[in-house]
């Protein structure tokens, strides 16, 4: 159609930060294309995704949706979460660590006084060369001690 102005797709966060920040919020605003777009679209990855929502609810993933998107709603919809609000930061505890083109997160950050600040998930990354993607990541049920 004459006139018609299409957008072109999201590219991929620059840093692997920016991935998990973009995550947690699309997360938590229930945007299943979002957060499913932030990882790997090899079938792998986005079976890992998948699997690791089903299991975060105590859950086997045969069966269920085969979706990724299917997969976010129900566990927004089984966590009861609501959105983050814009301009609230998203903390990220501890540090991202960087190794031949790969990133990870731990899911947990031991303070100094011994307790623990957590993030959502163990997240790992691979860089592309249009950014940032997400390779594996698994939610975090506890941390230590």
């Amino acid at each position: 159609m004459d006139g018609d102005v299409v957008a072109d797709p999201p590219k991929p966060p620059q840093s692997p930060e920016e991935s998990y920040r973009a995550f947690v919020r699309g997360l938590y605003a229930g945007d299943g294309a979002a957060v499913c777009r932030l990882a790997d679209s090899a079938p792998s990855a986005q079976g890992e995704l998948l699997r690791s929502f089903y299991r975060a609810l105590d859950l086997r993933s045969e069966g269920r949706s085969p979706l990724c998107e299917d997969a976010v709603a129900y566990y927004v919809q089984e966590k009861k979460l609501t959105p983050i609000p814009e301009g609230k930061d998203i903390p990220i505890y501890g540090k991202v660590q960087h190794i031949d083109g790969k990133a990870k997160l731990d899911p947990c950050y031991k303070r100094p006084d011994g307790e623990y600040d957590r993030n959502v998930g163990r997240f790992e990354w691979t860089k592309e060369p249009t950014g940032w993607v997400i390779d594996w990541m698994s939610f975090t049920t506890g941390c230590g001690g």
